[in-house]
């Protein structure tokens, strides 16, 4: 985490609930309780927002939303991670860098609390390029004028029976999920508009 996150982080004021920004591999209707959430990609970590930040950030991602859905994923092989390199997780690949993108530079706008850890970064070595940086931050290659930084791909845990290595997804929604002791959808995002939960 950077320096600027903790401090983003450690002064979150009170009032703020945490939030995660994914999209599901399974279905999700407003409302749904999670103990975990279901298969995704995270769009976004855990951010932190008051509920009038809400209501903005879901007018103004309604709008990413509305230019990147649908977007299709390709399951690529099975990789694995953690500290035993026990941990099978499935990359994605795909068509979706403005829903990411998207989600990155309006947290950055709001000036919302997140770790940005997994953020997209400016990289001064390739021409100012975006990068998604999961991990390390260390560079390991350029392709299409993007900085590739090392630790992973995009991908998905807990994938067994939803998505297998090879196949290819449609996704059509985005879900902000509130992340208290159970993960709640909140908001969902569709090509056509969204739907929210009232405060």
């Amino acid at each position: 985490m950077s320096a600027k996150s903790e401090s983003l982080i450690s002064e979150i004021p009170g009032g703020h609930e945490k939030y995660v920004l994914t999209a599901s591999l399974t279905p999700v209707r407003l409302g749904d309780d999670f103990l975990r959430l279901p298969p995704h990609l995270t769009l976004l970590p855990p951010v932190y927002m008051g509920p009038s930040q809400k209501a903005e950030f879901d007018v103004a991602f309604a709008e990413v939303a509305e230019e990147s859905l649908p977007f299709t994923v390709h399951a690529n092989p099975i990789e694995y991670f953690g500290p035993n390199n026990d941990i099978p997780v499935l990359p994605i690949s795909g068509v979706f860098f403005s829903a990411f993108a998207g989600a990155a530079m309006l947290a950055k706008r709001m000036g919302l609390a997140y770790d940005d850890t997994y953020s997209f970064k400016f990289s001064p070595n390739v021409d100012e390029s975006v990068a998604m940086s999961f991990g390390t931050g260390d560079e390991v290659d350029t392709c299409g004028g993007l900085t590739c930084i090392s630790w992973n791909d995009p991908h998905i845990t807990d994938f067994e029976g939803v998505i297998e290595p090879g196949e290819i997804q449609r996704l059509y929604e985005i879900q902000l999920f509130s992340s208290q002791a159970l993960k709640r959808a909140v908001s969902i995002y569709r090509q056509d508009g969204f739907e929210y939960e009232q405060e």
